[in-house]
């Protein structure tokens, strides 16, 4: 990864994470390890592959009970920001 990336990285995450949608990524960024209830980290390619694999897999739990809405998913995300104390 280049420098740009390293700084871009916190932003997509939020980015990422807004969407509801289950993340896997290289452990390029600190950050990541800050959500291990929403991303899966993995160490090296034959992980990120095993991982990405699972999530593919599995059924769809990220979307909200009441819908898949922005509102939804940005009360979803409130709730993360509130059980961290970072709202």
């Amino acid at each position: 990864t280049s420098e740009f990336n390293r700084m871009c990285s916190p932003m997509r995450l939020f980015d990422q994470l807004a969407t509801g949608a289950p993340i896997v990524a290289t452990a390029a960024c600190e950050q990541l390890g800050e959500f291990p209830d929403r991303v899966r980290v993995a160490p090296d390619a034959k992980d990120f592959a095993v991982a990405l694999k699972d999530v593919l897999e599995s059924p769809p739990n990220h979307i909200a009970p009441g819908g898949n809405t922005w509102s939804d998913r940005a009360e979803a995300m409130l709730n993360v920001m509130k059980e961290r104390d970072i709202a």
